[in-house]
């Protein structure tokens, strides 16, 4: 602020009347030219600088200026006039004033200085106050609200104050503000202990982070109070948000604010503190953990060791199982899959705990399964049919093969054929073409068992056709089959129940599907594949499978010597003529069940003539 005015004592008569007077002459200032009002703001100015004032006139000025700005609003001449001349009083007076009064107008002078500051205003007479005189006061301001109010309880006093404050902290010398935050920090510590509104403490501690942000470096006490402020932010981030309440909508706003700005500052510290409070054992701090690293995470360099460490604090999470965490944790997997963090070493045990929280006989909670399929959407379509038919993912099935089949889709849709290739390149990494057909016929014998296992079966198979193909051209008959008969056994489906379809008529079609696509195939390697695979399925069948999964693949067993070149001699070999008498006395089958003996005793005929 500038210093005294022209006017002098001998000038302006000092008596308690003249004070008065202009007080009087504030109230119709709707009367009065800006110019006047500055005029008689000045003389107050001096009067009050050089002279002592009772108590109750000190207020009396007060009042007036705060009433003289609530019904004249002020602009960037007079109001920052009337916030000094205000607090000139107030600090002159011989005992302390009410604190609402001076405080509004404390509120209305740091608004109204960064207002002026911001614009860049190079005429530091229009309001009467440079940027460094401004600094200056500032620092005071808030040296005077510490040490002449108490500012402890919860009250509206106490908002208004931290509202100043945090205005405050943009106009203070950064290298003040720094020395200020060990204090500034107990100070917010005993206020959310007195149960201040969550919002004030989020702004202010916004504003500070900000101002030090803007700086270019927080200093040493903030960093040793980092695990204090952060403490603080992810209390007040534990708040339920109500969207009714403005207030609290802002706070939740406020307080990742905070963080983004401390990460500028403190990368590696804040990081550090996040990960350990993900790892805590309230629920209420993991949850706000997660939520403060999703919003910081495009700001921290995606290191292998932060790869490393967030994985395992996600592997802690998930060993905690804590049910309040299940959603934020869900949702922070699915940002890291975004960014490719499932396919780290890590991920499986992530992807199988996502698989865990989907299944079919659990009462979870919608959104977690719409999550479940988001984050397994993620995975790559060879590997998630693999784990859709692990006998350990049953409960899962119809999850996992919706999600497939989803994908399918969408890959075919864009022209992107899901042959399955990398199926046939990679047996021992993903489930053989020969695995995947043998365990989706199976388990569309029980259309409706948990409610879609036939339809979810039937569905992928129809987007993955030909499923035995490593190039468009090849088997296309297999394809042209699904296409035509996949839709009509769905459409059989919609139009019954597990009441009223008829389960014989339902193998009898699904096992005259199962010999058609053997007979398309014309493959013997594949087809000799085929009868390994369905020997080893059948002798690790359930009890609750082997009833309808014996007479399917009994079938196919039978079916397979017919299919093919017929040049494969696989099938009548000594090991094939043991293993067929095993499985014919384990399920009680003969060589006629479901294949006419003809057409057996004309194959044999014609094998003893060559």
């Amino acid at each position: 602020m500038v210093g005294s005015s022209d006017i002098t004592d001998r000038e302006w008569d000092i008596s308690g009347k003249n004070i008065e007077d202009i007080m009087e002459a504030l109230q119709v200032a709707d009367q009065l030219s800006t110019d006047n009002v500055l005029q008689t703001l000045k003389l107050l100015k001096v009067k009050i600088l050089n002279n002592k004032m009772a108590t109750s006139l000190c207020q009396k000025v007060t009042d007036t200026i705060v009433d003289y700005l609530r019904t004249m609003g002020g602009d960037e001449r007079t109001m920052p006039k009337c916030v000094y001349v205000a607090i000139c009083g107030k600090e002159n007076g011989e005992g302390q004033l009410k604190l609402p009064a001076p405080l509004t107008v404390l509120k209305a002078l740091v608004i109204s200085v960064r207002k002026h500051l911001d614009l860049g205003t190079k005429e530091d007479e229009i309001m009467d106050i440079t940027q460094e005189a401004a600094s200056l006061k500032a620092y005071l301001t808030l040296r005077l609200l510490f040490n002449r109010w108490s500012l402890k309880s919860n009250n509206k006093v106490t908002e208004q104050a931290l509202v100043i404050t945090g205005h405050l902290f943009f106009l203070m010398p950064p290298s003040k503000l720094k020395n200020q935050v060990n204090r500034l920090t107990r100070w917010l510590m005993t206020l959310i202990s007195a149960k201040v509104a969550p919002f004030y403490i989020s702004q202010c501690i916004c504003q500070l982070t900000e101002a030090l942000a803007l700086s270019g470096y927080g200093g040493i006490n903030l960093e040793s109070q980092l695990e204090n402020i952060i403490g603080m932010l992810l209390e007040q981030l534990s708040e339920t948000v109500k969207d009714s309440d403005s207030l609290s909508v802002q706070n939740h706003s406020l307080a990742l604010r905070s963080f983004y700005n401390l990460i500028q500052l403190y990368n590696d510290q804040v990081i550090s503190l996040i990960r350990k409070n993900m790892q805590a054992s309230d629920p209420a701090k993991i949850v706000s953990a997660l939520q403060v690293f999703m919003h910081v995470f495009q700001e921290v360099p995606q290191t292998e060791q932060l790869q490393s460490e967030l994985m395992h604090s996600v592997i802690i999470m998930i060993q905690e199982d804590l049910k309040p965490v299940q959603k934020a944790l869900l949702n922070f997997i699915e940002m890291l899959g975004q960014h490719d963090y499932l396919a780290l070493p890590q991920g499986n045990f992530i992807i199988n705990y996502v698989i865990r929280l989907s299944k079919s006989d659990c009462s979870n909670e919608e959104d977690i399964q719409i999550l479940c399929s988001k984050i397994l959407q993620m995975v790559s379509l060879p590997k998630l049919i693999t784990l859709a038919c692990q006998p350990s993912n049953t409960l899962s099935f119809v999850l996992l093969s919706k999600t497939a089949t989803k994908m399918a889709l969408r890959a075919r849709s864009q022209g992107q054929v899901p042959y399955l290739s990398s199926f046939h390149l990679s047996p021992t990494q993903f489930i053989s073409p020969q695995k995947l057909l043998t365990h989706l016929v199976v388990l569309s014998v029980k259309p409706y068992r948990e409610g879609e296992f036939g339809v979810s079966s039937l569905r992928l198979l129809y987007a993955l056709h030909p499923i035995t193909s490593l190039h468009p051209i090849i088997n296309s008959s297999v394809g042209q089959l699904w296409m035509k008969k996949i839709p009509q056994m769905l459409q059989i489906l919609d139009d019954h129940t597990e009441k009223n379809l008829n389960q014989e008529e339902w193998e009898d079609r699904l096992l005259q599907f199962s010999s058609q696509s053997l007979v398309a195939i014309d493959d013997d390697s594949w087809l000799e594949q085929l009868i390994k695979v369905v020997l080893e399925r059948i002798n690790y069948f359930s009890d609750d499978e082997e009833k309808s999964g014996s007479s399917v693949l009994a079938f196919v067993r039978f079916q397979l010597p017919y299919s093919g070149s017929g040049k494969n001699n696989f099938y009548f070999t000594g090991e094939w003529m043991r293993i067929d008498k095993d499985i014919c006395e384990k399920y009680q089958v003969t060589k006629t069940a479901h294949c006419p003996y003809s057409q057996m005793e004309k194959h044999n005929l014609e094998d003893s003539e060559s």
